[in-house]
């Protein structure tokens, strides 16, 4: 299974740069994509089913969404929308393959500067704020949907490498901590930049419950300038899933 998380900058409705976007996509062969930032004219049918966040004043423009997952029609039934915290800024589906049962959860954890709905918010209160609802979603769908593998990409705004210095040591322990008591693990932690010499370092993670975290068999991470055109100011990410593993 093959797993891919990219933030692709607001695109507009009408930017020619969207079916770059969308070939580059489909060239990865993914069987789940989650994009943030993203437009409903990045668009992955006939081939995937794609559900997207609920307007947002914070993405105003025509066709604009927080986040979207998409999912390959040939790998998996889509059972059901799940309602999160803020629909405008996390979209939740969950999901059947071969007899397995997923939930997948995308959204943006906001950066540092971002000010609330009143415009008051002091630096890296949202950031911290909106780890909270996060961490109390997944508890409760950990809660409710115990036998599910829970899979959580999305914007994080954080690097999480060890060497990147975006995110202080407050919010990025808040993250960890809720991830940990929700047993995911964030598989895309390792320092791109030292091992594959990317010109930026991560903020984009994909986490995953231990069965799924132990089937992984590659993390590879990706310029968002592709051919010499930019099409985005965010590294992609793609995490490759052993399917004997997470079966066993």
């Amino acid at each position: 299974m093959r797993i891919v998380n990219w933030n692709v900058e607001r695109p507009a409705i009408s930017s020619p740069k969207n079916a770059m976007r969308i070939q580059h996509l489909l060239n990865l062969q993914p069987d789940i994509v989650v994009l943030t930032e993203t437009s409903k004219s990045v668009d992955l049918s006939p081939n995937f089913s794609g559900r997207f966040c609920s307007p947002s004043p914070r993405k105003p423009r025509e066709g604009e969404a927080v986040a979207a997952i998409w999912v390959r029609n040939d790998r998996f039934k889509v059972i059901q929308p799940i309602q999160t915290a803020d629909p405008r800024e996390a979209v939740c589906v969950e999901l059947e393959s071969k007899g397995q049962h997923y939930i997948v959860y995308g959204s943006i954890i906001p950066y540092h500067g971002a000010k609330g709905a009143d415009g008051k918010s002091t630096r890296w209160q949202e950031h911290k704020h909106t780890i909270r609802w996060h961490r109390s979603d997944w508890q409760k769908l950990r809660s409710q949907y115990p036998e599910h593998h829970l899979i959580a990409a999305g914007d994080y705004n954080q690097h999480r490498d060890g060497v990147g210095k975006y995110g202080t040591i407050e919010v990025r322990r808040l993250l960890t901590d809720a991830l940990h008591i929700c047993n995911l693990n964030c598989v895309t932690e390792q320092d791109f930049v030292a091992t594959t010499g990317l010109s930026r370092r991560n903020l984009d993670h994909i986490c995953l419950t231990d069965k799924l975290a132990g089937a992984v068999t590659d993390v590879l991470a990706w310029e968002g300038t592709i051919n010499g055109t930019r099409l985005s100011d965010h590294n992609g990410i793609t995490v490759e899933l052993d399917d004997t593993a997470i079966a066993g």
